[in-house]
């Protein structure tokens, strides 16, 4: 989970507006292609992220999905699933109680990507893209900076 308020990025450029949308962009980029380095030799754990989620919010609160893993997800044998599918299911659930909860006021973009072999009942109202690229330009090309600094 990461949250850019992009009113206080333009005051921090000095209203660069070129300068926001590079930072925008590298910013979402890292941030997906981020791992964490503690044990990676030790366990080869080089996974990128299975489920990417960008929301642009014109005005309202931001959402955290932190929630969601309260009850942590776990595989299922049953079901065929695995901890991965359980874990975006989780995600998928949690988001719509938010909407239903709260709304989705001020919400310009909602944009993902995941796997295709996974159902998503919830998540499947939201923009799905085919990977990183594609979920980068979609986000910049509806980002909308703020007329004054």
């Amino acid at each position: 989970y990461s949250l850019l308020d992009i009113e206080q990025l333009l005051k921090n450029l000095k209203g660069d507006k070129e300068k926001v949308q590079k930072t925008v962009s590298a910013f979402i980029a890292s941030s997906i292609d981020a791992i964490p380095p503690a044990k990676q030799n030790s366990f080869a754990a080089h996974n990128p992220p299975s489920f990417v989620l960008a929301v642009i919010r014109e005005k309202g609160m931001p959402y955290s999905l932190a929630n969601a893993f309260e009850k942590p997800a776990s595989p299922d044998t049953y079901k065929k699933q695995s901890l991965v599918e359980n874990s975006i299911s989780k995600l998928d659930e949690y988001w719509k109680w938010l909407n239903t909860a709260y709304g989705n006021e001020g919400v310009a973009l909602s944009v993902f990507f995941t796997e295709d072999k996974l159902k998503l009942d919830n998540f499947s109202k939201e923009e799905k893209v085919k990977g990183k690229e594609e979920l980068i330009k979609k986000v910049m090309d509806n980002l909308k900076l703020p007329e004054k600094e």
